[in-house]
Protein backbone atom coordinates (compact mmCIF):
# COMPACT_ATOMS: atom_id res chain seq x y z
CA UNK A 1 0.00 0.00 0.00
CA UNK A 2 2.77 2.64 0.78
CA UNK A 3 4.83 1.27 -2.01
CA UNK A 4 1.56 2.48 -4.18
CA UNK A 5 1.90 6.08 -2.46
CA UNK A 6 5.25 6.25 -2.99
CA UNK A 7 5.23 5.45 -6.64
CA UNK A 8 2.22 7.91 -7.12
CA UNK A 9 4.24 10.70 -5.19
CA UNK A 10 6.36 9.96 -7.74
CA UNK A 11 4.62 10.15 -10.38
CA UNK A 12 3.33 13.57 -9.32
CA UNK A 13 6.64 15.16 -8.73
CA UNK A 14 7.31 13.94 -12.03
CA UNK A 15 4.79 15.30 -14.02
CA UNK A 16 4.95 18.73 -12.21
CA UNK A 17 8.89 19.03 -13.73
CA UNK A 18 7.72 18.03 -17.18
CA UNK A 19 5.37 21.07 -17.08
CA UNK A 20 7.62 23.50 -15.56
CA UNK A 21 10.12 22.39 -17.84
CA UNK A 22 8.02 22.68 -20.79
CA UNK A 23 6.85 26.05 -19.40
CA UNK A 24 10.54 27.12 -19.70
CA UNK A 25 11.06 26.30 -22.71
CA UNK A 26 8.19 27.92 -24.02
CA UNK A 27 9.89 31.10 -22.66
CA UNK A 28 12.58 30.91 -25.48
CA UNK A 29 11.09 29.07 -28.10
CA UNK A 30 9.97 30.94 -31.16
CA UNK A 31 6.59 31.87 -32.25
CA UNK A 32 5.34 31.98 -35.56
CA UNK A 33 2.97 34.83 -35.36
CA UNK A 34 0.67 35.81 -37.99
CA UNK A 35 0.04 39.68 -39.07
CA UNK A 36 -1.13 41.93 -41.32
CA UNK A 37 1.06 43.86 -44.19
CA UNK A 38 -1.51 46.55 -45.26
CA UNK A 39 -3.18 48.53 -42.26
CA UNK A 40 -1.48 51.53 -41.82
CA UNK A 41 -0.35 52.32 -39.34
CA UNK A 42 -0.60 48.98 -37.75
CA UNK A 43 1.03 46.97 -39.73
CA UNK A 44 2.66 47.88 -42.93
CA UNK A 45 5.69 47.50 -45.32
CA UNK A 46 7.97 50.91 -45.14
CA UNK A 47 9.99 52.13 -48.12
CA UNK A 48 12.27 49.30 -47.96
CA UNK A 49 9.81 46.86 -47.92
CA UNK A 50 10.41 45.89 -44.14
CA UNK A 51 7.17 45.31 -42.01
CA UNK A 52 6.47 48.15 -39.30
CA UNK A 53 3.39 49.57 -37.87
CA UNK A 54 2.29 49.43 -34.29
CA UNK A 55 1.01 45.99 -34.13
CA UNK A 56 4.76 45.03 -35.72
CA UNK A 57 6.60 46.79 -32.57
CA UNK A 58 4.20 45.92 -29.54
CA UNK A 59 4.90 42.08 -30.76
CA UNK A 60 8.50 42.59 -31.14
CA UNK A 61 8.41 44.69 -27.92
CA UNK A 62 7.22 42.29 -25.74
CA UNK A 63 9.10 39.66 -27.13
CA UNK A 64 12.19 41.04 -25.62
CA UNK A 65 10.71 41.34 -22.37
CA UNK A 66 9.48 38.19 -22.14
CA UNK A 67 12.62 36.25 -23.50
CA UNK A 68 10.84 34.56 -26.66
CA UNK A 69 12.05 34.99 -30.65
CA UNK A 70 8.86 35.78 -33.11
CA UNK A 71 8.72 35.24 -36.76
CA UNK A 72 6.12 36.90 -38.07
CA UNK A 73 3.97 35.87 -41.17
CA UNK A 74 2.05 37.86 -43.27
CA UNK A 75 -1.22 37.27 -44.88
CA UNK A 76 -4.76 38.68 -45.41
CA UNK A 77 -6.92 39.00 -42.77
CA UNK A 78 -9.46 36.45 -44.36
CA UNK A 79 -7.26 33.70 -44.21
CA UNK A 80 -6.12 33.98 -40.62
CA UNK A 81 -9.72 34.01 -39.94
CA UNK A 82 -10.05 31.16 -42.71
CA UNK A 83 -7.18 28.80 -40.91
CA UNK A 84 -8.78 29.64 -36.87
CA UNK A 85 -12.38 27.93 -38.78
CA UNK A 86 -10.24 25.20 -39.72
CA UNK A 87 -9.14 24.80 -36.33
CA UNK A 88 -5.35 24.21 -37.92
CA UNK A 89 -3.89 27.45 -38.06
CA UNK A 90 0.05 27.09 -39.06
CA UNK A 91 1.11 29.65 -36.65
CA UNK A 92 1.40 30.04 -33.29
CA UNK A 93 -0.59 33.52 -32.99
CA UNK A 94 -2.33 36.22 -34.88
CA UNK A 95 -2.09 39.69 -34.22
CA UNK A 96 -4.28 41.91 -36.97
CA UNK A 97 -7.38 44.24 -35.79
CA UNK A 98 -8.76 40.65 -34.40
CA UNK A 99 -11.66 41.52 -32.45
CA UNK A 100 -13.78 39.28 -29.80
CA UNK A 101 -16.84 37.93 -30.97
CA UNK A 102 -19.00 35.36 -29.55
CA UNK A 103 -18.73 33.45 -33.04
CA UNK A 104 -14.89 33.40 -32.91
CA UNK A 105 -14.88 32.31 -29.09
CA UNK A 106 -15.42 29.25 -30.50
CA UNK A 107 -12.49 28.55 -32.50
CA UNK A 108 -9.73 30.81 -30.49
CA UNK A 109 -8.56 31.85 -26.99
CA UNK A 110 -7.67 35.46 -27.16
CA UNK A 111 -5.10 37.66 -24.95
CA UNK A 112 -5.44 41.11 -23.00
CA UNK A 113 -7.22 43.35 -24.95
CA UNK A 114 -3.94 45.83 -26.59
CA UNK A 115 -6.05 48.67 -28.98
CA UNK A 116 -9.42 49.90 -27.94
CA UNK A 117 -11.46 50.73 -31.26
CA UNK A 118 -15.52 51.44 -32.16
CA UNK A 119 -16.96 51.63 -35.54
CA UNK A 120 -16.55 55.24 -37.25
CA UNK A 121 -17.25 56.64 -40.68
CA UNK A 122 -15.47 58.75 -43.42
CA UNK A 123 -16.43 60.75 -46.41
CA UNK A 124 -14.61 62.98 -48.74
CA UNK A 125 -14.08 66.49 -47.15
CA UNK A 126 -16.71 69.09 -47.93
CA UNK A 127 -19.75 65.84 -47.70
CA UNK A 128 -22.75 67.02 -45.72
CA UNK A 129 -25.91 64.84 -44.14
CA UNK A 130 -23.74 61.29 -42.89
CA UNK A 131 -24.21 61.52 -38.99
CA UNK A 132 -25.70 58.67 -38.33
CA UNK A 133 -25.88 55.00 -39.97
CA UNK A 134 -29.03 55.71 -41.13
CA UNK A 135 -27.95 58.38 -43.17
CA UNK A 136 -26.28 55.63 -45.04
CA UNK A 137 -29.82 55.32 -47.11
CA UNK A 138 -29.12 55.47 -50.92
CA UNK A 139 -24.99 55.35 -50.27
CA UNK A 140 -22.56 53.30 -51.83
CA UNK A 141 -20.57 52.01 -48.79
CA UNK A 142 -16.44 50.67 -48.49
CA UNK A 143 -15.01 48.70 -46.03
CA UNK A 144 -11.99 46.52 -45.44
CA UNK A 145 -13.18 42.96 -46.19
CA UNK A 146 -13.78 39.98 -43.73
CA UNK A 147 -13.71 41.89 -40.87
CA UNK A 148 -15.94 42.75 -37.75
CA UNK A 149 -17.44 45.92 -39.40
CA UNK A 150 -17.59 44.37 -42.51
CA UNK A 151 -19.98 42.08 -40.83
CA UNK A 152 -21.63 44.71 -39.42
CA UNK A 153 -22.09 46.54 -42.43
CA UNK A 154 -24.03 43.67 -44.53
CA UNK A 155 -26.21 42.74 -41.70
CA UNK A 156 -27.71 46.28 -41.51
CA UNK A 157 -27.78 47.14 -45.85
CA UNK A 158 -30.85 45.94 -46.23
CA UNK A 159 -32.53 47.33 -43.89
CA UNK A 160 -31.07 50.64 -43.86
CA UNK A 161 -30.82 50.99 -47.80
CA UNK A 162 -27.25 51.00 -48.95
CA UNK A 163 -24.68 49.27 -50.86
CA UNK A 164 -21.90 47.54 -49.37
CA UNK A 165 -18.44 47.03 -51.34
CA UNK A 166 -15.84 45.17 -49.50
CA UNK A 167 -11.64 45.47 -50.60
CA UNK A 168 -8.66 43.63 -49.21
CA UNK A 169 -6.44 46.52 -48.62
CA UNK A 170 -8.09 49.23 -46.15
CA UNK A 171 -6.48 51.98 -48.19
CA UNK A 172 -7.74 51.31 -51.56
CA UNK A 173 -10.84 51.49 -49.91
CA UNK A 174 -10.25 55.34 -48.43
CA UNK A 175 -9.04 55.70 -51.78
CA UNK A 176 -12.63 55.25 -53.33
CA UNK A 177 -13.93 57.39 -51.20
CA UNK A 178 -11.40 60.13 -52.16
CA UNK A 179 -11.94 59.77 -55.71
CA UNK A 180 -15.46 59.62 -55.50
CA UNK A 181 -16.25 56.22 -56.54
CA UNK A 182 -18.11 55.79 -53.05
CA UNK A 183 -19.61 57.73 -50.71
CA UNK A 184 -18.15 56.83 -47.54
CA UNK A 185 -16.30 54.30 -45.36
CA UNK A 186 -17.05 52.00 -42.52
CA UNK A 187 -13.62 51.51 -40.91
CA UNK A 188 -12.45 50.77 -37.38
CA UNK A 189 -12.25 54.16 -35.61
CA UNK A 190 -8.30 54.26 -35.00
CA UNK A 191 -8.10 53.83 -38.77
CA UNK A 192 -10.75 56.18 -39.63
CA UNK A 193 -8.92 58.77 -37.24
CA UNK A 194 -5.24 58.14 -38.91
CA UNK A 195 -6.56 58.43 -42.68
CA UNK A 196 -8.72 61.74 -42.35
CA UNK A 197 -5.46 63.43 -40.29
CA UNK A 198 -2.69 65.14 -41.48
CA UNK A 199 0.23 65.64 -38.61
CA UNK A 200 2.49 67.87 -40.94
CA UNK A 201 0.33 70.52 -41.88
CA UNK A 202 -2.19 72.44 -39.83
CA UNK A 203 -5.23 72.26 -42.28
CA UNK A 204 -6.63 68.49 -43.41
CA UNK A 205 -5.15 68.03 -46.81
CA UNK A 206 -6.07 64.34 -46.74
CA UNK A 207 -9.03 64.99 -48.80
CA UNK A 208 -11.18 62.98 -46.07
CA UNK A 209 -13.07 63.83 -42.67
CA UNK A 210 -14.86 61.77 -39.85
CA UNK A 211 -18.81 61.88 -40.68
CA UNK A 212 -19.71 60.09 -36.98
CA UNK A 213 -18.28 58.08 -34.90
CA UNK A 214 -20.79 55.16 -33.27
CA UNK A 215 -21.55 54.02 -30.15
CA UNK A 216 -20.28 50.58 -30.52
CA UNK A 217 -17.10 49.86 -28.54
CA UNK A 218 -14.84 46.72 -29.21
CA UNK A 219 -10.92 45.71 -28.42
CA UNK A 220 -8.30 44.41 -30.44
CA UNK A 221 -7.01 41.34 -29.18
CA UNK A 222 -4.05 38.55 -30.50
CA UNK A 223 -5.70 35.40 -30.68
CA UNK A 224 -4.09 31.69 -30.48
CA UNK A 225 -5.59 28.37 -31.31
CA UNK A 226 -8.68 27.25 -28.57
CA UNK A 227 -6.95 24.97 -26.01
CA UNK A 228 -3.55 25.59 -27.17
CA UNK A 229 -0.70 28.04 -26.54
CA UNK A 230 -1.98 29.30 -22.98
CA UNK A 231 1.61 29.88 -22.29
CA UNK A 232 2.07 32.56 -24.98
CA UNK A 233 -1.03 34.33 -23.73
CA UNK A 234 0.49 34.36 -20.25
CA UNK A 235 3.65 35.60 -22.08
CA UNK A 236 1.43 38.63 -23.92
CA UNK A 237 -0.94 39.46 -21.17
CA UNK A 238 2.59 40.14 -19.03
CA UNK A 239 5.03 41.45 -21.48
CA UNK A 240 1.66 44.12 -22.04
CA UNK A 241 1.41 44.83 -18.54
CA UNK A 242 5.36 45.44 -18.00
CA UNK A 243 5.16 47.40 -21.06
CA UNK A 244 2.50 49.98 -20.10
CA UNK A 245 4.15 50.32 -16.50
CA UNK A 246 7.61 51.43 -17.77
CA UNK A 247 6.30 53.65 -20.68
CA UNK A 248 7.16 51.49 -23.71
CA UNK A 249 3.09 50.91 -24.65
CA UNK A 250 2.46 55.29 -24.72
CA UNK A 251 5.93 55.77 -26.61
CA UNK A 252 5.07 53.10 -29.59
CA UNK A 253 1.30 54.65 -29.95
CA UNK A 254 2.20 58.50 -29.81
CA UNK A 255 4.71 57.09 -32.51
CA UNK A 256 1.92 56.06 -34.92
CA UNK A 257 -1.23 57.99 -33.17
CA UNK A 258 0.16 61.20 -32.35
CA UNK A 259 -3.43 62.65 -31.34
CA UNK A 260 -5.24 59.28 -30.93
CA UNK A 261 -7.79 59.91 -27.90
CA UNK A 262 -8.22 56.26 -26.71
CA UNK A 263 -6.27 53.59 -25.09
CA UNK A 264 -6.44 50.36 -23.63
Amino acid sequence: MHYFKKISLLTIILLAAIALTSCNNDKTKNLTIACLDSAEPFAYRDADGELTGFEIELIKAIAVDQGFKVKLVPMEFEEIIRQFNKRVPQFDGAIGLITWTTERWDGMEFTHPYFRSGIAAAVKTGTTGINSMEDLKGKKVVCKSGTTIHEYAEFLKDSIGYSVTPYKAVAEAFDAVRNGSADVILEEYPLIHYYTQDWNTESNTTGLSVAFKGDTQFTFNVAVNKTENYSFIRMFNDGLLRLEEDGTYDSILRKYFPHYPDRI
